[in-house]
């Protein structure tokens, strides 16, 4: 069993009999009880990495009389757990950068999906040119403004699939 909580995480297994003899094997880190957490530092948030000197006891006897010791047994099976997670990630990095241990069905190479997103942006400048001239005269035309805004960026939008909002006619009706 494990118990967390915001001062540590303790790893409980055992056994604890009617008659109240027990016996317990924990472990936790060391670095969880003897330094106090801090959540900033100057560089920003400390984010915990999980690494550090696990402790493993041995608690057995009577609840009366309770003996502790270091639980080597516990401490030779973590490290032999961790060895072989090791061994597997090795291994399957070793099979996915060089093809190596093509046979050993147990490895598993991560499957990165590759995704490829393609952007392409068409950009008319002169579709939409301001009129410059002030003079307003016969033969000068006052230039009006669609209401559709920018026609490239219509287009641009178009492509990725935005549709513009068709505007609604606003409707009064007045009963009398």
């Amino acid at each position: 069993m494990t118990l967390s909580t915001n001062v540590m995480d303790l790893n409980i297994s055992g056994i604890h009999g009617f008659d109240d003899n027990v016996d317990y094997h924990l472990n936790f880190r060391l670095n969880d009880v003897l330094v106090r957490k801090k959540n900033q530092d100057e560089f920003g948030p400390i984010k915990d990495d999980g690494l550090g000197v696990k402790l493993f006891l041995h608690m057995y006897g009577n609840l009366s009389d309770l003996k502790f010791k270091l639980d080597k047994e516990e401490k030779k099976i973590a490290r032999k757990e961790a060895i072989q997670e090791e061994k597997k990630e090795l291994k399957s990095i070793l099979k996915q950068e060089f093809g190596l241990f093509k046979k050993d069905s147990t490895i598993q190479t991560p499957v990165e999906e590759e995704t490829k997103t393609t952007f392409e942006v068409e950009w008319d400048e002169f579709d939409n040119e301001p009129d410059v001239s002030t003079e307003k005269g016969p033969d000068k035309k006052e230039k009006k403004k669609k209401k559709g805004g920018n026609k490239g960026l219509n287009k641009f939008l178009k492509k990725l699939g935005v549709e513009e909002e068709e505007k609604k006619k606003v409707e009064i009706e007045i009963e009398g």
